[in-house]
């Protein structure tokens, strides 16, 4: 009976991954194909929107999702399902009300209507109610029409991108049909069972447990509460754009969607998984045994998913175009952070079978607000080559957190103890495996630029680079720009847009606030400095971008300021000989008054 039992988990364990793998790529294809088409800003608002969009749903949502996966635990599943979509439907329509009606109010005002945004919006909330479909219906236990929903879910949007550009049209407007059709179908396809269960006429609370214990809001809360921790990984777009370039988040947008569907071999059994393990809460050994061995499967994908990490991300970059090449190592690490995203999923789905999603909880918190801190931290400095290590780090402690929680339970104590090693090992051992492949591939004389991968030098394609030092002007600005207003966003996607696909010309820019040839920035560093940082072979410009920040340092000085100029250009084109140089003189500002100084270093710089 054991057997027969753990093998129709199998069988509808089986279907739901299958059905999620084929969604997962047509969804990858789908925004390969948007990445290819789009500009990299369009792309990075389109993903930017959704993030958002989604990280407002899973509050919206109530946590009624994961708790349809679990009614098999009350003592009347099909009421139970019911209640919960009626307030699902309804707390998230009246959400998408409130974002569409100030969409419309933002382009009444005069800030612009873009059909890029409202796209990214409505496959949010298409995103939601069909993930709210599909968990009602697999928990109810109808897993092959979860299955097909999902893949009509991913078939739609990706029929509509290819049928757009073989009929040559907006791929923005096919996009915004598709997901309205999509939002359609998720708030369409449980209302069969959930009419169903209000006629039964018995609405049993779904907090309640068949053992009788009472519904307690504290439960529901608990749900509610670990849906919101699901806004920490929406936010981590929106986080890294806060000081990174608007290419940068295109960058980012495209790794954190591209992997994300790695994660869904996981989200898929999981679903099947806890509606069984509910159903077993009285019959421990079978609770324990079909828990164990669905643990040893995301093991075992985890050791692929990390042995594919670095192939897996070379072959993204051939598909989209060199233009995302930087974002060559933010795959390879949210590769790995997949992979132990997955395995956490399966420790988290004996919690919430249970009904204590408190431990999971806290430990997508914990994980989660580290990976935040450490993208905003590689942002603010410039370490966009280091974002890698951000959802690894987090992961990580995620994975840590939930196997430690184990441990109080006498059936999985053994288990756990021997997980935990092992689990946290083979975390190392990725991290690591990354780290060291990084620095061995870094270029001499310091780490990657803002908006460069020290996996550049090792590839050998056509394109130019352009290393771009500058001061406020370049770092952002009320003259010169902030986010993707600066002029050096505005000029790398113009770049982007307008370069062949043969021949790219990419952007390596640092700029520091306050800083010259001569004088110190508000972060300690020098253009001479920046450069030696900064400067690699493969470099074809190098632009000095200068300011009035020398103003006094020219005037006190003026031989030592030129030499200091040469020798900067002279360091350049010692690491990359046939270098070509572009001095930008400090410029004249209508209204703003030059201080003293500033005609001389701009005449030095003439002469240099």
């Amino acid at each position: 009976m054991a057997d027969g039992t753990a093998r129709g988990v199998a069988r509808d364990a089986a279907l739901r991954i299958g059905a999620r793998a084929a969604g997962s790529l047509m969804l990858g294809g789908t925004l390969l194909i948007l990445a290819k088409a789009m500009t990299v800003d369009d792309f990075g608002r389109f993903i930017l929107v959704y993030t958002v969009g989604m990280a407002v749903s899973l509050v919206a949502g109530l946590g009624m999702p994961m708790r349809a996966l679990r009614v098999n635990a009350l003592d009347d599943p099909q009421a139970a399902a019911a209640r919960l979509f009626v307030v699902h439907t309804v707390a998230t329509l009246a959400v998408a009300a409130l974002a569409a009606a100030g969409i419309a109010a933002a382009a009444v005002v005069g800030f612009g209507f873009s059909t890029v945004v409202l796209a990214g919006a409505v496959f949010a909330y298409s995103d939601a109610v069909q993930n709210y479909a599909q968990a009602h219906l697999a928990g109810l236990g109808a897993h092959g029409g979860a299955s097909a929903l999902g893949m009509v879910q991913r078939a739609v949007p990706l029929t509509a991108v290819a049928a757009a550009l073989a009929w040559h049209v907006a791929v923005e407007n096919a996009l915004l049909i598709a997901f309205l059709t999509t939002a359609v179908l998720g708030v369409a396809s449980p209302v069969r069972s959930a009419v169903a269960g209000r006629r039964r006429g018995r609405v049993v609370e779904p907090g309640a447990k068949r053992t009788g214990q009472p519904a307690g809001g504290e439960r529901g809360r608990g749900f509610w509460l670990l849906s919101i921790s699901g806004v920490l990984a929406q936010l981590q777009v929106p986080a890294f754009a806060l000081f990174a370039s608007a290419t940068a988040v295109g960058w980012f947008a495209l790794a954190t969607r591209v992997t994300g569907p790695l994660t869904l071999f996981a989200a898929a059994a999981s679903t099947v998984l806890i509606p069984e393990l509910a159903r077993r809460i009285g019959d421990p050994p079978e609770f324990d045994r079909i828990f164990r061995r669905y643990l040893g499967a995301t093991g075992i994908y985890l050791a692929v998913v990390v042995l594919g990490a670095i192939p897996g991300a070379w072959l993204v970059i051939e598909v989209v175009g060199e233009k995302y090449a930087p974002a060559r190592w933010m795959l390879a690490g949210l590769v790995v952070a997949a992979g132990l995203s997955s395995v956490s999923q399966s420790v988290s789905s004996a919690f919430l079978a249970r009904g204590r999603p408190g431990r999971v909880t806290g430990a997508i918190v914990a994980g989660g607000s580290l990976t935040l801190v450490l993208l905003v931290l590689c942002a603010y400095t410039g370490a966009v080559d280091l974002v890698w290590a951000a959802p690894v780090v987090g992961q990580a402690t995620v994975l840590a957190i939930l196997l430690d929680g184990l441990r109080d339970r006498p059936l999985t104590a053994r288990l756990a103890a021997r997980a935990d090693a092992v689990a946290l090992a083979v975390a190392a051992v990725a991290a690591g495996t990354v780290l060291a492949v990084g620095a061995f591939s870094s270029p001499a004389g310091g780490t990657a630029a803002a908006g460069s991968s020290p996996v550049d030098v090792l590839t050998d394609p056509p394109a130019v680079r352009v290393l771009l030092v500058g001061d406020s002007m370049v770092e952002g600005s009320a003259v010169g720009g902030r986010g993707d207003a600066n002029w050096t966003a505005l000029v790398q996607s113009r770049l982007a847009r307008h370069s062949p696909a043969a021949c790219p010309v990419l952007l390596r820019v640092s700029g520091r606030g306050g800083s010259g040839f001569a004088t110190p920035g508000k972060r300690g560093t020098t253009f001479p400095a920046e450069v030696d940082r900064l400067m690699t072979p493969d470099v074809s410009v190098l632009v000095l971008m200068a300011g009035n920040n020398d103003a006094a340092a020219a005037r006190r000085s003026p031989a030592q300021y030129r030499a200091l100029v040469e020798r900067t250009v002279g360091a350049a084109r010692a690491v990359a000989p046939g270098v070509s140089a572009v001095i930008v003189s400090p410029l004249r500002l209508p209204g703003v008054n030059r201080p003293p100084g500033a005609a001389a270093s701009r005449g030095l710089l003439q002469e240099a």
